[in-house]
């Protein structure tokens, strides 16, 4: 019978990848763990609660990502097209201060609503 894959090639595959599969296992751990816990000391009704928060949370946080993500390649076109790279960086770090600026303000002015409504009165 012949072998599909070799030990050889096994082995160097595990062991390259042995960092990769640790990242994702404590990446994992990490961003479930909080949930773990909450569930366990507080129950289902809580861990909702949380996560919903947690859901929301996250939006602000994406929306500064997304423009940093796209800062990137559009720097590298400018790059190439005989730009100044540091005028595009200091125009880079405006836009995302800017932005980050007013997430955070915006979400300042929100917070009070949020609050109110997220309130339990169930003590």
């Amino acid at each position: 019978m012949k072998e599909y894959l070799d030990k050889t090639i096994f082995k160097e595959i595990a062991k390259v990848g042995f960092p990769i599969y640790l990242t994702g296992i404590v990446y994992f751990i990490s961003g479930q763990g909080d949930r773990v816990v909450t569930a366990f000391l507080l129950g289902s009704y809580y861990l909702g609660i949380y996560q919903l928060v947690a859901l929301a949370a996250v939006v602000p946080s994406m929306v500064i990502s997304s423009f940093s993500s796209s800062l990137l390649p559009s720097s590298t076109y400018y790059y190439t097209k005989g730009k100044d790279i540091k005028e595009i960086s200091s125009v880079s770090f405006r836009i995302v201060t800017l932005i980050s600026l007013l997430v955070a303000i915006l979400g300042y002015a929100i917070s009070p609503f949020s609050f109110r409504s997220f309130s339990l009165n169930t003590f």
